[in-house]
């Protein structure tokens, strides 16, 4: 007897609302739901408030996908 069992990928997350927030807190928010975080740095990011997250709150997306914070 061979027992098979066949993934699907990776359990999709759903993405928060992480834009008003200060880059720290929004990368730790992500990270800790298994998501990689990368920062985009709009007009200096001298401010430290992220204004754009690349995957849209509410939506879902794979256990370890990228998501690209926008901060001024």
């Amino acid at each position: 007897t061979v027992k098979l069992v066949v993934s699907k990928g990776p359990e999709p997350v759903e993405v928060p609302d992480v834009e008003r927030m200060g880059f720290d807190e929004a990368q730790r928010t992500l990270t800790d739901l298994g998501f990689v975080v990368t920062e985009k740095k709009s007009w200096g990011g001298f401010i430290g408030q992220v204004v754009d997250q690349s995957v849209d709150a509410g939506s879902t997306a794979p256990w370890g996908s990228t998501i690209v914070l926008t901060v001024v």
